[in-house]
């Protein structure tokens, strides 16, 4: 019994400390997004464009409240996943004169309101995209997001046609590192691919999906 409650009290500190992890992982990723979002109003308060300065600040408001609400859960609703992120293509869109043509596509199996997914995993890779993805010579850049299910997993594809990156673990992105790691110590059976050449840009993640209770 003595080693059994031994054991008890270490799974829960190691569960706790996955948490704690978690957390900090989550806060890592969502200062970037704000500081390139205020950048963008203040630049179009500097060029008196009063529309786009509405538009962007309503939008962003909503983004906000919508990242400060998910930020606290553990999981989210798929539907509320792909309403939060065409949010933020919409946002981002407006930096680049909505020239970014963003799809979604799912499988007919999926039932949006009652898969769960962790929140703040796929943005970053989103907000990435627009950040690195895109120069002057892509005239149609474009980026597309892809669910299909499996029996037990929730596969999550985003491609774009930006110029690519290197791989290579010492060159890849310190945001995918962050992501592969948080979807790690949400569950091991999670999984992230990444291959990317001067054609674009291809990352598979593979949830170990649940339904809503």
């Amino acid at each position: 019994n003595r080693k059994t409650k031994i054991q008890r009290e270490r799974a829960n500190l190691e569960m706790k400390v996955s948490e704690a992890k978690l957390e900090a992982l989550k806060s890592q990723m969502n200062p970037h997004f704000v500081f390139n979002s205020l950048n963008a109003i203040q630049n179009f308060v500097i060029e008196n464009d009063i529309d786009s300065s509405l538009n962007y600040m309503n939008s962003f408001a909503s983004l906000m409240r919508k990242s400060l609400d998910y930020s606290s859960r553990k999981e989210i609703s798929l539907k509320e996943e792909i309403e939060f992120l065409k949010l933020f293509v919409k946002i981002q869109n407006l930096r680049f004169g909505n020239k970014v043509e963003f799809k979604v596509q799912k499988s007919k199996d999926i039932r949006l309101s009652e898969t769960v997914i962790p929140p703040m995993i796929l943005q970053p890779i989103l907000e990435n995209c627009f950040e690195h993805a895109f120069d002057q010579e892509i005239e149609q850049p474009f980026i597309a997001i892809d669910f299909q299910v499996s029996v037990t997993s929730l596969i999550v594809t985003i491609r774009d046609n930006g110029i690519g990156f290197d791989v290579q673990p010492k060159e890849s992105s310190k945001g995918l590192k962050l992501i592969s790691e948080r979807l790690s110590l949400l569950n091991s059976k999670n999984r992230l691919s990444v291959s990317s050449n001067s054609s674009g840009t291809e990352i598979n993640i593979v949830f170990h999906a649940r339904l809503r209770e």
